[in-house]
């Protein structure tokens, strides 16, 4: 038969799955010509005990799994970074517990399709084939491989074989894209030396791409390492893409700093944690609940660390059950939301639950909190929109380059989401740097303030507003150092008020004075116009007046613009006026002018002429050159 040939060029990996000396080994040599079995244990036991690759296709790759219950760590590591599985079953014995295991494992990763392989149909007669036949599709009516092709084949004769290849080409045709997102992303299942170029990892590239000479990050230690050539199926090629099965030659590194599941990735983008956001599947056959505090074996892309269960809602998940947990892993693991895991149990190994990763990055939660378990339902159920108000909430305020490297997305992906969740009010718009926020910790940011001003209104009904940086300090803690950037918001969209350069008050906020009130207010602001350049201080004015405090009432008049305070003493505006006409007429006389010299022209005292000069100066009225004032750039003509 001539052979079959691809005819898309999307990389597409296939895993082998199925019980031990079932075949998966001979099958993969009969389509491939590539014996997968590496070691010399593995050839001289007839079993596969770690990971073997071998290529279909330049685009087409194929992982060859152990089938021993020793060795289903090293099977997970396989199936983990597969598009499709080859189902292996050997005629002379059907349905066995490492097949029924396999085919939990792939179903807890999410492997939706594929197709069964019957082997070594010469051991058997036409009647028990037959019979095997239709045990396996009884068996596969409630899997994943329901509706999946089967195929009756002989790896060492050949027979059946070039169908089986023929499926696979039109399978891999099904895949329309290699992988998601931008960034560089790809678990470790391989690592070794090569004389005379150093450090080798291999992997299964599940997004982004690389090139020689680029940078990427070791996780989860954190290392920069240098690309220094990269191949596929024993090439030397330009780059790798989501897809691809490649072969990074590393520069600066050993071969013990690196081992099977850790990652490499585009640097600072994604991050280790010892905690992870799951919403966890238990198995119904294992027959027992998943208890809280529970400890267990998490296998994840390739790696495997031990953790427990933290329940976030009740004690326990019954058999066939889901439920939202928090993975307290004993080493960190770097991996994507959306990622698929599998759980075994600690004593005696067996396979038990798996799931999701709704967040690779959470903060330690407690537990059975009502808004932890919103919000970890709206992360599953997989919206770019529940992910962008999760990102954000969790760091209060992101830019949105930050925001689509952290979600491995671009700007314009996120722009729509983002603009509808800024009209719904689960996110706010901030003014500078094309930054969001977290619509709820503004809104708490905002009840505080709201609060505090509140009070203080109350308290001091005649004063105009707080100032700025008390009600910043006040509400510090509850925006985690974004207090600025709420209080601008707040004012653009009518939550507060603005009042001068360095107050702030409730919207609704007015000052009544009562008719007494309007009568010291009288009596203050003459006094302060008789003072001329010697104005009184708050407490100096309550004397004047006959009160026991002037404080508020004085800061009304600052309020309405009629007097301003300089370092305690209060000019009424008036006489501030007349100062500007008084130096304009100076300065067409006399170019420079000493403290004294303006002293005297106020017919004042050095107390009351220092904070005025200093005034002054901030207007521009006046410009200090070593010890003398000569004209400012603001100072009206005559």
């Amino acid at each position: 038969m001539k052979p079959v040939t691809p005819s898309q060029h999307v990389p597409v990996i296939f895993g082998t799955a199925g019980h031990i000396d079932h075949g998966k080994s001979s099958l993969v040599q009969a389509l491939t010509g590539t014996d997968p079995d590496r070691f010399k244990e593995e050839k001289e036991r007839g079993i596969t005990i770690d990971l073997g690759f071998a290529f279909l296709s330049p685009s087409i790759a194929l992982i060859d799994v152990p089938g021993h219950e020793r060795f289903i760590k090293n099977m997970v590591a396989g199936a983990a970074t597969v598009d499709f599985a080859i189902l292996v079953i050997a005629a002379d014995d059907g349905v066995m517990p490492q097949t029924r295991e396999h085919v939990e494992i792939l179903e807890l990763l999410g492997v939706k399709s594929g197709m069964v392989a019957l082997t070594k149909k010469d051991k058997v007669d036409e009647d028990w084939l037959d019979l095997v036949q239709e045990d396996v599709k009884e068996y596969l009516e409630s899997t994943v491989f329901a509706d999946a092709p089967l195929y009756v084949c002989d790896s060492l004769s050949g027979d059946g074989i070039e169908a089986i290849r023929s499926a696979l080409f039109d399978l891999a045709a099904q895949k329309q894209q290699a992988g998601t997102g931008n960034h560089f992303y790809m678990p470790v299942d391989r690592v070794f030396s090569v004389k005379g170029h150093g450090t080798v990892v291999t992997g299964s590239v599940l997004s982004g791409q690389v090139r020689p000479e680029d940078n990427v990050g070791l996780l989860p230690w954190g290392r920069t390492l240098r690309v220094r050539r990269l191949q596929s199926q024993g090439r030397e090629i330009p780059q790798v893409v989501a897809g691809n099965r490649a072969a990074l030659n590393l520069a600066d590194v050993d071969v013990e700093d690196i081992s099977r599941g850790m990652v490499l990735a585009t640097p600072d983008v994604f991050q280790a944690s010892r905690y992870l956001d799951v919403k966890l599947h238990a198995l119904s056959s294992f027959g027992k609940p998943l208890l809280h505090r529970q400890r267990m074996r998490v296998h994840a892309g390739t790696a495997e660390v031990m953790a427990r269960l933290a329940m976030m809602d009740g004690e326990r998940i019954d058999p066939g059950q889901d439920g939202f947990v928090q993975l307290i892993l004993e080493s960190p693991l770097a991996l994507r939301r959306g990622e698929r895991f599998v759980i075994r149990q600690y004593s005696p190994l067996r396979t038990i639950g798996g799931g999701e990763v709704l967040n690779p990055n959470p903060e330690k939660h407690k537990r059975n909190r009502p808004e932890v378990l919103d919000r970890l339902k709206q992360l599953a159920e997989g919206t770019l929109a529940g992910w962008i108000v999760q990102r954000v909430d969790q760091a209060t305020s992101l830019r949105l380059d930050e925001l689509a490297g952290l979600l491995d997305q671009t700007e314009e992906t996120l722009q729509t989401d983002v603009d509808a969740l800024v009209e719904d009010g689960r996110l706010v718009r901030l003014e500078t740097g094309n930054r969001v926020a977290s619509g709820a910790i503004f809104a708490a940011w905002l009840e505080s303030a709201s609060s505090y001003l509140d009070a203080f209104h109350q308290k001091y009904p005649l004063r105009a507003g707080m100032r700025r940086q008390e009600l910043l300090q006040k509400t510090k803690i509850a925006a985690k150092g974004f207090v600025s950037d709420f209080m601008r918001h707040g004012f653009g969209n009518g939550s507060l008020r603005a009042v001068g350069t360095d107050l702030v008050a409730l919207p609704t906020f007015e000052i009544n004075l009562t008719r007494k009130e309007q009568q010291m207010v009288q009596r203050l602001e003459q006094e302060l116009r008789n003072a001329a350049f010697m104005p009184p201080q708050a407490k100096e004015a309550a004397h004047l007046v006959g009160l026991p405090k002037a404080d508020a009432l004085l800061e009304y008049l600052v309020y309405l613009n009629r007097a301003v305070c300089l370092e305690g003493f209060f000019f009424h505006q008036e006489n501030l006026r007349s100062a500007e006409q008084s130096l304009a007429r100076r300065f067409s006389e006399q170019e420079r002018l000493t403290v004294a010299e303006i002293r005297d022209l106020f017919n004042t005292s050095r107390k009351y002429a220092v904070p005025l000069v200093t005034y002054f100066d901030a207007l521009g009225w006046t410009k200090r050159e070593e010890d003398v004032r000569i004209r400012g750039e603001k100072l009206s003509e005559l």
